[in-house]
């Protein structure tokens, strides 16, 4: 079975338990019966409990199929899952004001939601319903660590991977065996190797030594594979260490596969919704702002301006006006600064606590940007950008954001080439719990009026 095959039987299987669950325990708690009185906030509620759920298995890797591969692991994720996801549903209710939805129903719900929810886990597991792609390696490196990890590579087939062989530093060695796979290159021939065998998945064993092929390697990145380092202990303290590794060694990892199309798609999903709720829940503050533009300077309320998005494609990207109008008829385009003469008086407020970038709701609606990203650019920017500095060209993989890690890490006057760096930091460890960590920095530095000193 494909793995989208499996998460989608996997989704439809969990609405189903989810909801069931909640139904036998108004069952079990009124002895059969299902009061109306008690049962009708369920249903008004039922689609909104089932989404937050589902989010909170999403993000306790339960759609993982490396994460639920150990009863313990399935337990432990679910767990974790399903408690604080009622815990939300618990808090929506008051929201909501249904207080006719029992306290007691959820407690039976906590118990009879993890067991339903394990057993149906474990039992995928049993049955070997997902069965994992082949992700073939290529191992760098021809010393005891190397040794070691071929073997360790071989024990967990079961997770898909499989060695298709070994480089080194000597020519001599060619045409070998190692560990007993072939040796099939030097260092230098590995992104030919790459590109000719389909590899997906690189460990470098030496990394230190191997520094300019790490570099190239991150180049590549229309090769979309999956580089890793056996750390030492100088790695260990500037990496980020795979959380599922290969057996007993850790690892460290450098370029990473990018999120599965479901990331993407639950990333969408929530980023149109929560910009329609805002957009909506506090609609006479954003008159209120576009009053306040009028009334303070001439002009259009709403600024307009052509910007980069995903994989270089252009779109209008929409604002308060926050600068005098023509404020660019004599310069042409240019990047505003700190103390800008040309921002009004209202516009300072508006982007110190940028309030000014509201407007870009309606570009994440419409699917061109997201709420986490990094910031788009002027295509007049982006050109000269990727002329100059090696690896501009990366921060277009993912569509921009209306905030991001540089914003809420650097300085407004900081350098490109910082923010880039921010900007590719991200890419590689994109998450959700990435996402609303720096959605929280975000709330911060505008609550406590920074909102413009980021970057």
């Amino acid at each position: 079975m494909k793995r989208s095959t499996w998460t989608a039987l996997t989704l439809v299987v969990d609405i189903g338990l989810i909801n069931g669950g909640i139904v036998l325990s108004f069952l079990m708690r009124y002895a059969g019966e299902l009061p109306r009185f008690n049962f009708d906030p369920y249903l008004r509620m039922a689609v909104w409990i089932t989404l937050i759920q589902l989010a909170f298995l999403y993000v306790f890797g339960c759609y993982d199929p490396r994460k639920m591969s150990g009863y313990w692991d399935i337990f432990a994720s679910v767990l974790q899952a399903v408690t604080l996801g009622l815990l939300v549903v618990i808090v929506l209710t008051f929201v909501m004001r249904s207080f006719s939805f029992p306290r007691l129903v959820f407690a039976i719900t906590w118990g009879v939601q993890v067991v339903l929810l394990v057993l149906w886990r474990a039992l995928e597991t049993r049955l070997g319903l997902f069965a994992f792609e082949e992700i073939p390696v290529l191992v760098v490196g021809m010393e005891d660590t190397a040794l070691y990890l071929i073997g360790e590579v071989e024990r967990h087939r079961r997770f898909g991977y499989r060695t298709v062989g070994v480089v080194g530093r000597e020519p001599s060695a060619v045409g070998g065996e190692y560990g007993g796979v072939r040796v099939l290159g030097t260092v230098a021939d590995v992104p030919e190797l790459v590109a000719s065998l389909g590899v997906k998945y690189v460990v470098i064993t030496t990394p230190i030594r191997e520094r300019q092929l790490i570099e190239d390697l991150i180049k590549v990145r229309s090769t979309r594979i999956r580089v890793d380092v056996v750390p030492d202990l100088y790695e260990i303290m500037v990496g980020r260490i795979d959380e599922v590794g290969i057996g007993d060694i850790p690892l460290v990892s450098l370029v990473k596969l990018p999120p599965p199309a479901y990331h993407r798609t639950v990333k969408t999903i929530m980023d149109i919704v929560l910009a329609l709720v805002l957009l909506l829940a506090f609609l006479p503050l954003w008159l209120l702002v576009a009053l306040g533009v009028i009334l303070t300077s001439r002009g259009p309320v709403f600024y307009r301006q052509a910007r980069v998005g995903k994989d270089g494609g252009e779109y209008m990207m929409f604002k308060f006006r926050t600068m005098l109008k023509g404020a660019e008829e004599d310069t042409g385009p240019i990047l505003s600064t700190y103390d800008d003469e040309r921002v009004t008086g209202i516009g300072r407020f508006l982007r110190r606590t940028r309030l000014d970038e509201i407007p870009q709701f309606l570009n994440i609606i419409a699917g061109q940007m997201s709420f986490v990203g990094p910031r788009p650019e002027r295509p007049e920017f982006v050109r000269l950008y990727t002329r100059d500095i090696v690896g501009y060209k990366e921060r277009l993989a993912v569509r921009p954001g209306l905030t991001g890690l540089a914003q809420v890490s650097g300085h407004y006057a900081t350098t490109t080439e910082n923010k880039l760096k921010f900007d590719l930091l991200y890419i590689q460890n994109q998450s959700l719990q990435l996402d609303l960590k720096i959605i929280m920095k975000t709330l911060a530095a505008v609550l406590s009026g920074q909102g413009s000193s980021g970057v």
